[in-house]
């Protein structure tokens, strides 16, 4: 804790490209620390410091993983919907914005950049698990589905048996 500490302090008043995005992944790494020692308050203020970057960094992958790691901590202190809608649009991030109708014609078109499809993939089983914990069960399969498709996984009939 003592360096991410520092790290926070140093990446303060400094001026350098990069600046910005290295204070934001301080706060994450602050919050995780925070949120695995069950503080949440404490979690949810250093993940809201770096929520704050996000609309500085111009990435798709750093926008999309700050809200999946927004939408874990939001679940972790029972605040289930408004962590469903982080996910929601993490997701959204990566494969196309907000108001994106995900079907398996979208996902077989190429529109999901190579370069996010892993992550598009993640995202999708972080979603199912966001709505698992609202009791979404259907949905949970279907984004599970998705994640399958996007990762480049097939779904195989196996009768219905589950192999353990």
């Amino acid at each position: 804790i003592a360096l991410l500490k520092k790290a926070e302090m140093m990446s303060t008043d400094v001026d350098f490209t990069g600046r910005i995005g290295l204070r934001g992944w301080t706060m994450d790494l602050l919050a995780h620390y925070y949120f695995a020692r069950k503080k949440m308050s404490a979690a949810l203020h250093y993940m809201y410091k770096a929520m704050t970057a996000i609309d500085q960094i111009n990435t798709v992958e750093g926008r999309a993983a700050w809200k999946a790691h927004m939408a874990v901590l939001l679940s972790g202190a029972d605040r289930r919907e408004e962590a469903l809608e982080y996910a929601k649009e993490a997701l959204a991030d990566v494969v196309g914005g907000e108001n994106t109708v995900l079907t398996e014609e979208v996902v077989k078109s190429g529109v999901i950049a190579q370069a996010h499809r892993k992550l598009a993939a993640a995202l999708c089983f972080n979603l199912a698990v966001a709505q698992c914990l609202k009791d979404q069960h259907v949905q949970a399969l279907t984004s599970t589905k998705f994640a399958l498709m996007i990762g480049g996984e097939r779904l195989e009939d196996d009768g219905g048996a589950l192999s353990l």
